[in-house]
């Protein structure tokens, strides 16, 4: 009886956490819906491209992309082309049945959703949190400036956020295969899904995790099915398409590219000096992961290959850093065990103070490329605490982490 009491009252103090945040949530979700048009939002791209695919029309064809942005009456300025995988339109065939309005307000709404169980998901890991602290750390994740960006604008990356929590909780249940099959699902955005998937593969590796390896293998083959089934050329329909993206907006974004961009204009020297930058930091991040700290710690590791994954990117925007999340959370419980709870939510306070620092300075240059100085920081902030852990207990089951089968 006595073992079930601080079970007990670990569900109800996030089931309260849960409530309170959602109705606080529900507010946000109003104004977002009531007050902005979908027409105008990103999401209308996948809203669209769902509804080309039940009509039967190539989504990678440029001339049909437009006739049907014209007949959806969609904003003048949209992409002219769809630069994400054709199973992602696929999967979007369902809530295209909706007209646009109604399925930007339950997207919006499953956005929420998703992103809140991720985040208590996560701080579910250490037990020494308080239910108020717990609390100004949501509230204050949920202030890190592209997470309204992405809900505004019905973005996937809250899909994204949900499947690498998933790919943490599952592993930590021993459950490597689906693990590794969750985390495959991260190659709908491939811009950076694919060095998540790289760079934890080789974690796997490291790890000798062959069933992870096993799964993503499996997922991955799965989504290319998907997409095959459909269009037995969008493989090669969409890497050409990719080239464009990277081609128009080099040395605009913030990756490593924009950060090249800052000392040389020509193309060729960007391409070049954001290559050297990339190599570096993959580098670096190789060789932590192969440490023996990392050893069958998900969440450390995937805390530090996040960063490193929107900073190589062949492309990614300020918003994307909303994936962050994650190594956000993981800094807050390394904080919160060393150095208390107080610095852990100060801590993501000051991450939200900086996000909206650089923007003002993205605004006085023109461009928002000093934003990437987020996935820098949060990069080192992790390495450092992956790399010098304190050996106290990691989650609710008392296990060191360096015990973690």
């Amino acid at each position: 009886m006595n073992n079930m009491q601080p079970t007990n009252s670990k569900a109800l103090r996030y089931t309260m956490l849960f409530v309170i945040s959602f109705l606080l949530f529900i507010a946000v979700y109003v104004v977002t819906t009531k007050w902005h048009d979908p027409h105008s939002m990103d999401f209308s791209i996948y809203w669209m491209a769902g509804r080309m695919i039940l009509s039967g029309k190539n989504i990678y064809n440029i001339t049909d992309w437009e006739i049907a942005r014209e007949t959806y009456s969609l904003r003048e300025g949209l992409e002219p082309w769809f630069h994400y995988p054709l199973p992602l339109a696929v999967l979007f065939t369902p809530i295209s049945l909706f007209s646009i309005m109604q399925a930007y307000e339950v997207w919006v709404f499953f956005s929420l959703c998703i992103s809140l169980s991720a985040i208590l998901t996560l701080l579910s890991f250490y037990t020494g949190l308080s239910p108020r602290t717990e609390l100004f750390i949501v509230a204050g994740t949920f202030l890190f400036r592209p997470v309204y960006i992405v809900f505004l604008s019905g973005q996937i990356l809250s899909l994204l956020l949900l499947f690498v929590t998933l790919c943490v909780y599952l592993s930590r249940k021993r459950q490597w295969f689906w693990s590794g099959f969750v985390l495959s699902f991260v190659s709908l955005k491939p811009a950076f899904g694919l060095f998540i998937l790289a760079l934890m593969g080789i974690w796997y590796l490291f790890n000798k995790k062959w069933t992870a390896m096993a799964g993503i293998i499996s997922g991955a083959i799965g989504l290319l099915l998907l997409g095959l089934a459909n269009d037995p050329h969008w493989v090669t329909d969409y890497l050409a398409i990719g080239r464009q993206v990277f081609d128009k907006y080099l040395g605009m974004q913030t990756t490593v590219w924009g950060l090249a961009s800052i000392f040389t204009h020509d193309y060729p020297k960007v391409l070049l000096t954001g290559t050297i930058f990339a190599i570096l930091i993959v580098g670096v991040e190789i060789f932590a992961l192969s440490r023996r700290e990392f050893v069958s710690d998900n969440l450390s590791a995937m805390a530090t290959v996040l960063p490193v994954a929107l900073l190589v990117a062949p492309y990614s925007w300020s918003y994307d850093q909303f994936i962050l999340i994650l190594s956000i959370e993981y800094i807050s419980i390394e904080i919160s065990k060393r150095l208390g709870n107080i610095k852990a939510v100060l801590f993501v306070f000051l991450i939200d103070i900086l996000a909206v620092a650089l923007v003002g300075l993205a605004q006085s240059r023109g461009l928002d490329i000093w934003s990437l100085m987020i996935s820098i920081v949060i990069w080192g902030t992790s390495l450092y605490f992956a790399l010098s852990r304190d050996r106290r207990p990691v989650n609710d089951l008392k296990i060191p982490y360096d015990q973690i089968p």
